[in-house]
């Protein structure tokens, strides 16, 4: 009889110690919730970057910088609007005034390098780049043969900025010499000495040639 009531002792020693089913297998509702399987595509962060390119440095071409010169200033109150259609070399254009008659512009004060000589074709394509296809403004000073006319020209150059004097410009560059018939202009003379002294264009050449004397050759 003691065996039989130490057994049923033992029987509910052992019930009251075990563990409960129902938090083991998660019955009771308050169970770890199972883990949503990852998605084999990629984060909607990794769509909205990928295959958009770590951004690099470009290089730009320099923008023209120079303004018009102090003794142009008041002289633009007589200029001829309109636009640059050709640009021909690094010192002449053509020009189309409002009127719609065609007009070949000589840049004044400077002498550029002809298409055959050394930086020459450079010349036009800077003022291709200044120039071509823009809005400009001249003043014309004289009017020399063929019916061609020398004058001052600005040009819109950036959209939004002042617009440049293209001889300035093209002197600033390098890519052209003050004329020799017109030595004395100081702003001029400035502009090319700064770009002889820091090698712009031509002026790499220790000797470059003057047009003046290729013309001669």
């Amino acid at each position: 009889m003691k065996k039989i009531v130490c057994l049923v002792y033992l029987f509910f020693f052992l019930a009251a110690c075990s563990p409960v089913s129902s938090v083991r297998d998660g019955s009771s509702g308050q169970g770890t919730p199972p883990r949503t399987a990852k998605s084999p595509g990629i984060s909607a962060r990794e769509q909205e970057t990928r295959g958009v390119p770590e951004s690099t440095p470009v290089q730009r071409p320099e923008e023209p910088v120079s303004m018009p010169l102090p003794d142009e200033q008041d002289d633009m109150d007589d200029a001829i609007s309109g636009v640059v259609i050709e640009v021909i070399d690094g010192d002449k254009l053509i020009f189309q005034p409002p009127d719609g008659v065609l007009l070949r512009v000589k840049l004044a004060g400077i002498d550029a390098p002809g298409l055959r000589q050394p930086y020459g074709l450079r010349a036009r394509d800077y003022l291709v780049r200044i120039c071509a296809k823009k809005e400009a403004w001249i003043v014309i000073e004289t009017t020399g043969v063929n019916k061609q006319v020398v004058g001052s020209v600005r040009c819109q150059a950036v959209p939004g900025k002042e617009p440049v004097d293209a001889a300035a410009e093209q002197l600033r560059r390098g890519v052209a010499w003050v004329e020799k018939e017109n030595p004395d202009d100081a702003g001029l003379k400035a502009l090319e000495a700064e770009a002889r002294s820091r090698r712009r264009g031509l002026w790499t050449d220790p000797n470059p040639v003057a047009p003046w004397d290729w013309d001669e050759k």
